[in-house]
This record gives C-alpha cells, sequence and structure tokens, in this order.
C-alpha cells in the first residue's frame, strides 16, 4: 500500500461466545491510533510510529454485516478495505508500516 495506491483487505469475524441469541448491530473497522494520533504498526510490536498519522488511512466498510441475531456459539464474518491518503506532506515515515486495525462491535 502506497500514499493514493493500493487496497489492504481485512477479514475478519465476530463471534457470539455467549448462551444464548444476542443482536448485531453494526462492525467499524478503523486505523488505531495513540494519543498523538500516530498509527500502531504490527510489524514491531504495534509500537506507534512518530510521523506516520493514522489520520491518512482510510477504512471502507461496506463489507461489514448487516444488523442481525446471532446465535450462541455463532461467527458472523465480514471485510473492510484499508487505503493509504496522498497528502502534500512527507509521509516517508509510514514505508513498510501495517498499521493496526480495531474492530468495533455494537
Amino acid at each position: 500500500m502506497y500514499p493514493g495506491s493500493g487496497t489492504v483487505s481485512v477479514s475478519y469475524g465476530v463471534k457470539n461466545v455467549g448462551g444464548g441469541t444476542q443482536k448485531l448491530t453494526s462492525v467499524v473497522v478503523s486505523v488505531t491510533a495513540n494519543s498523538s494520533g500516530y498509527v500502531l504498526d504490527t510489524a514491531s510490536g504495534n509500537a506507534a510510529v512518530t510521523g506516520c498519522l493514522a489520520s491518512w488511512f482510510s477504512v471502507d466498510n461496506t463489507g461489514a454485516p448487516t444488523a442481525q441475531e446471532v446465535t450462541a456459539g455463532s461467527v458472523v464474518t465480514g471485510t473492510a478495505a484499508v487505503t493509504m491518503t496522498d497528502v502534500n506532506a512527507s509521509q516517508d515515515s509510514c514505508q513498510g508500516v501495517s498499521p493496526q486495525v480495531t474492530i468495533s462491535v455494537s
């Protein structure tokens, strides 16, 4: 993935580990940032990458599962597409970074 070019697909599963049916309302994937807004790099133990802003990455959540009832033990799958926006600044600090994503389920 390069600024303005390429997409990384993220596949995931949401499992109902409870004993009864649960209502799945939404699933949202986002690029994880530390308190300074820097992306966390999974390739380096989730260390923050100074100078590489999480806001430079965008996530298309079109592949998220729809709202539904999920029975006990069932898994609902989804996908998200992560891209990096080309901005008018040096993005060299992001070279080789594998951004951590957060999957929020409600």
